[in-house]
């Protein structure tokens, strides 16, 4: 089976949800263009201990020099080791997260261990686990310097299974469960709560699950591509000099599974904004480009392939916004060019990756930025 229970490690204060509010945060990979939302994060934080010291947020790839980025990766590395001091371990564990999005809907998954040996991120992959999105394998190697280094690991990766009948999730709500946290999360992003699994629903889910598989496809990875493709490359480095590789603890990755009909997963449309280009231009560029037809279905695989080329040629920045308001608001910068996008929908969605491979890059997104996944559990990878 590609999933399976793990040692999830908490804070020893997990019950104390004023402390819990300020250690969980957000993705790294959201609010990359609004500094003010991480400056925030920081105040609010204050001495607290804080995942903010365990993470790279993406911001600061563009904002800081190669020195100070390996600065911040030491940083990390020491920071946790002196946070593993702290943690309380359910062993075995899975996790049902009942998650609170900011529209007040539920959003319910299961966290536990995937399989990499069963996860490949290329684009016409035939694993049990597959990327929705195409992989940038540039965002790859600075991930992987923080990870080759880490004792701990994070999640903030989502992953999608098929279940139109709610099969999972109905016989877990059936159920008398442990509530182990439970707590607003920061920055008005809503509330996040979690119940312990015994063996008798483990065993339900990962039954249930093997049940699912189409044509050997069982998970689809919504958030956190970049992250899974990171430990799947350090997984693989391991195997090169580690005689019991598939014993070794990088072999799994700590991730959350969501039915892909969960009522209140919304697939929202990733937006695209252009930084440093003259607006007049880039137009004119653009209807050369449509004028020879589209050559794609897929409205934002055309729009994509258009700005790779406009930016390989004249030059300029990019950058992918889950918001229409954030993305129309940072448009009104000088020089700034913003995309709305349409979104893509659940029905036929499998068959669509299984038939076509990946998608391409920030496609989608899972509901709004603030309804991202937040660091909250972690796991040991040493």
């Amino acid at each position: 089976m590609c999933f399976k229970e793990a040692d999830i490690l908490l804070p020893e204060e997990y019950a104390n949800p004023d402390f819990m509010q300020k250690r969980a945060v957000i993705a790294c990979d959201q609010y990359t263009s609004d500094i003010n939302y991480w400056e925030q994060v920081k105040n609010f934080r204050g001495n607290n201990m804080s995942a903010l010291d365990l993470i790279f947020p993406e911001i600061y790839l563009e904002r800081e020099s190669e020195a100070e980025q390996g600065e911040r990766i030491k940083n990390i590395a020491a920071n946790m080791k002196k946070y593993s001091d702290g943690l309380a371990c359910f062993e075995n564990a899975m996790f049902l997260i009942e998650r609170t999005v900011k529209n007040g809907a539920k959003r319910f998954g299961i966290l536990g261990a995937v399989d990499l040996e069963h996860y490949n991120y290329g684009k016409n992959s035939r694993a049990k686990i597959r990327s929705t999105e195409e992989t940038v394998i540039s965002r790859i190697p600075p991930r992987v310097r923080i990870r080759e280094n880490a004792d701990l690991e994070m999640p903030h990766v989502m992953i999608l299974y098929d279940d139109a009948q709610d099969i999972i999730m109905r016989g877990l709500r059936n159920q008398e469960l442990k509530k182990i946290y439970d707590f607003e999360l920061m920055q008005n992003s809503g509330r996040i709560k979690a119940y312990l699994l015994d063996g008798k629903n483990i065993d339900f889910v990962k039954n249930t699950l093997a049940g699912f598989a189409n044509d050997d496809f069982l998970f689809a990875v919504g958030d956190g591509n970049h992250s899974l493709a990171t430990a799947k490359e350090c997984y693989e480095n391991i195997k090169k000099s580690e005689p019991d590789y598939l014993n070794h603890p990088a072999r799994h990755a700590l991730a959350e599974i969501v039915n892909i009909y969960d009522k209140s997963l919304e697939f929202e449309p990733i937006h695209r904004i252009m930084f440093g280009v003259d607006p007049e231009h880039l137009k004119d560029k653009m209807r050369e480009y449509n004028a020879g037809g589209l050559k794609y279905d897929l409205q934002v695989k055309n729009l994509q392939i258009f700005l790779d080329g406009y930016l390989e040629k004249y030059g300029g920045r990019i950058d992918y916004i889950h918001g229409e308001r954030e993305v129309l608001e940072l448009a009104e910068r000088e020089r700034a060019v913003a995309f709305i996008c349409e979104t893509v929908r659940k029905s036929g969605f499998f068959e669509a990756v299984a038939k076509g491979g990946a998608l391409p890059r920030k496609t989608f997104s899972m509901g709004e930025a603030d309804d991202k996944r937040f660091y909250v559990e972690c796991r040991r990878i040493k």
